[in-house]
């Protein structure tokens, strides 16, 4: 009895191989299957970038903003911890603080409208209470221009 050599582990093995050749050949800056893509950056494994602004430096900026124009933040603190995390992920990634909740066109010029605080978010505020993203709220009755964190 004879193994055919297509169904032999070595074969298996000499398959495997040959792919990992023609893939090196094709995409020679490629890392190697497994390897920690993510271990240069935590964005998707791309070289060079790093943290612009933490979150808690956002988080007191846009506390401040809001202190400063009679708002208060969403008092929702789920909420509230990821509009915060999407503006320090847009600012990492893109180098501006774009609101996570828009679309960003990529036309550079464009897309400054959509930066935090954007040019919509007065309206919206007066309008519906808060912003589009819910980062900015106008404050009930009572209340005071800060939020507790």
């Amino acid at each position: 009895m004879t193994i055919s050599k297509r169904s032999s582990p070595r074969a298996g093995k000499e398959k495997a191989a040959r792919n990992r050749r023609t893939q090196r050949r094709r995409n020679p800056g490629a890392k190697p299957a497994g390897a920690a893509a993510d271990a240069a950056d935590p964005v998707k494994g791309r070289p060079g970038r790093s943290l612009t602004t933490s979150e808690d430096e956002i988080r007191a900026w846009a506390q401040k903003y809001a202190a400063e124009n009679g708002w208060v933040l969403n008092p929702d603190n789920d909420v509230l911890d990821r509009v915060i995390k999407g503006l320090a992920r847009n600012e990492q990634r893109f180098g501006h603080r774009y609101c996570p909740c828009r679309i960003r066109s990529g036309d550079e010029e464009k897309d400054k409208a959509i930066i935090c605080s954007c040019i919509y978010h007065r309206d919206e505020i007066k309008k519906d209470g808060h912003c589009h993203c819910m980062l900015y709220y106008r404050p009930h009755e009572g209340q005071t221009g800060t939020v507790q964190t």
